[in-house]
């Protein structure tokens, strides 16, 4: 049997075209082959597999598209409140619907210009749409739902060929170009003060999910993820995800985060660590500063709340742990004032193309209300052993240092007290590779000791705040 015509829904019109093999079976409860096509302004549809009229229960394959899949979701009660972008989507695959959900199984989909496959189920949760399952993502750009710019639109019937399966073979090229709007700022730029313009989470809230994701290429502010394994869960704005694999700058990675936009004021999670990074190209996308070159492990463990920035990062609180092994720092050539003074008030040890060698650069930072301090700085050449302590207050954009550099062969490096207050001055500017000018207050951050210097073994990062003094960022 089969039927036409026109239903209003919602004062939106659908046109249906349905074929069934056997009514009768249909109405006694039993399975039966059914055909269907839906034409509206928000959705064109086909369906093909059986189904119980009684119970409305469906299973078969579907072919489904739309130009909005948010004012989809708004037309069919469940809106997508405060969401960017969401707009052309197309899905193929296996679909039973029973019991109020919809279970997509081998399926293919685009929204915008993202596009995968999957297993997942879509049904309603507290008047929210719930997506659980697992999904796997190709090369995308996440920028525009973290930045609030509206993607580009698709070609017209470009998003039903990019829900056809793709090929399951499929690996993203590290050059690629996936970028679909301008990148969202980072959340710490050193060249850069923080931003006051409140930062949006709402996004958080438009729906609840259960995921298994992996992803390929993926932008995320200025840095790129080449791939990833993570289990996601997001309950009404609040957003907890455990990192089982990250492939990003020649290294890997694994950790977890936490957002919570329940309140006004968001607070955020890290507990991340990082092993073979390329330290020089993570570092400039991640926070605009390529003073340091070589091979890096890094681990984070910071919690911030705020609305913006700025108030973010003056509540960081945290460890964080960093070791460059065989680099080069950028800006500065410490060696050059062991061959010669003449040559540093010259000022030719501090510029673009000086460069420092080292064989090990590393340090463990406390982190309390935005402040950054260290007492285990250290850095290696093959000519000096430079260890010493650091405070960089972000809110305030100083940096406070005193090095002690000395000679592997024993004593001290700079054996006039005039040197070394010099190679002090220098060693400290080369915290930022020249890229922070800085001016410093008196001669107190050099005082030479035979044998090595001793940090406080009481030691935080308000405490070694103090004990340093100010030097303002320019």
């Amino acid at each position: 049997m089969e039927a036409q015509g026109t239903v209003r829904y919602n004062d939106r019109e659908l046109e249906i075209n349905a074929s069934i093999a056997r009514p009768g079976d249909a109405i006694r409860g039993e399975l039966t082959q059914l055909i269907l096509n839906i034409q509206s302004e928000l959705l064109t549809a086909e369906f093909r597999g059986q189904t119980v009229a009684t119970s409305g229960e469906l299973a078969g394959t579907v072919r489904a598209s739309g130009p909005s899949l948010r004012q989809l979701a708004s037309w069919t009660g469940t809106p997508l409140q405060n969401a960017v972008g969401l707009e052309q989507f197309a899905v193929t695959g296996r679909l039973t619907v029973g019991g109020g959900a919809y279970t997509f199984s081998n399926a293919g989909f685009s929204v915008d210009q993202v596009r995968g496959r999957g297993d997942f189920v879509l049904s309603e949760l507290r008047e929210k749409p719930y997506l659980s399952g697992r999904l796997e993502l190709f090369d995308f750009d996440l920028n525009p739902y973290i930045s609030g710019q509206a993607p580009p639109p698709v070609p017209e019937g470009q998003a039903e060929v990019a829900a056809a399966m793709p090929d399951a073979g499929q690996t993203s090229q590290p050059t690629a170009e996936i970028a679909t709007v301008e990148a969202a700022p980072r959340a710490v730029d050193v060249l850069e003060a923080p931003s006051e313009t409140p930062i949006d989470f709402s996004g958080l809230k438009a729906f609840n999910a259960d995921l298994e994701l992996v992803t390929h290429a993926v932008l995320i502010q200025h840095m790129r993820i080449e791939s990833s394994r993570l289990n996601l869960v997001l309950n009404d704005g609040h957003m907890a995800s455990t990192v089982h694999n990250v492939s990003l700058y020649g290294g890997s990675g694994r950790g977890r985060f936490e957002i919570d936009a329940r309140e006004p004021s968001t607070r955020m999670t890290q507990d991340l660590a990082f092993t073979n990074l390329d330290a020089r190209h993570f570092l400039t996308d991640a926070i605009n500063f390529g003073g340091i070159e070589g091979r890096a492990e890094l681990s984070l463990n910071v919690r911030v709340q705020g609305r913006t920035q700025s108030e973010m990062i003056n509540s960081a609180d945290g460890y964080a742990h960093i070791e460059v092994v065989s680099g080069v720092l950028h800006g500065v050539d410490l060696g050059g004032v062991a061959t010669t003074i003449r040559n540093a008030l010259r000022g030719e040890l501090i510029a673009p193309e000086a460069q420092t060698p080292f064989q090990g650069l590393s340090a463990t930072f406390a982190i309390a209300d935005g402040v950054l301090a260290s007492d285990s700085l250290s850095m290696n050449t093959t000519d000096l052993r430079i260890p010493g302590i650091a405070v960089i207050d972000l809110p305030n954009r100083r940096l406070d240092a005193r090095l002690a550099p000395r000679s592997p062969r024993g004593g001290s490096w700079c054996r006039s007290r005039r040197a070394g207050r010099l190679a002090s001055s220098l060693t400290r500017t080369t915290l930022v590779a020249a890229r922070w000018p800085i001016s410093h207050r008196g001669s107190h951050w050099w005082r030479p000791r035979r044998g090595p210097q001793r940090a406080s073994s009481k030691f935080s990062a308000r405490g070694l705040r103090r004990a340093c003094g100010p030097c303002q960022l320019a």
